[in-house]
């Protein structure tokens, strides 16, 4: 959990400047927000509607929550691996 509380607030060293951070947070927002908001609406109905279908809503919502989490690291990851790309074309041109 500590990682991934890092993971939001902290500037990773491999990006190169404020301004690729900040379109790094909203995309990552991008990616989860919706995801998330459909898992917590499941959930609630799940709960306002606990005596039909409790398990199947729950699971979907909890489903749903996942696959935000999976889509924030996974803008990440492509962030991650989109620098290193460029910073190897950046060390072969200054070789």
């Amino acid at each position: 959990m500590r990682q991934l509380i890092a993971l939001v607030k902290r500037k990773p060293h491999w990006l190169p400047s404020e301004g690729y951070w900040r379109i790094l947070q909203i995309l990552r927002m991008v990616a989860f927000a919706p995801l998330a908001l459909a898992g917590v609406v499941c959930i609630g109905a799940a709960i306002i509607e606990h005596d039909r279908y409790f398990k199947e809503i729950a699971g979907m919502g909890l489903l749903w929550v996942a696959l935000g989490v999976a889509g924030f690291v996974a803008v990440h990851g492509a962030a991650w691996m989109i620098v290193w790309v460029l910073d190897g074309f950046s060390e072969s041109k200054n070789s």
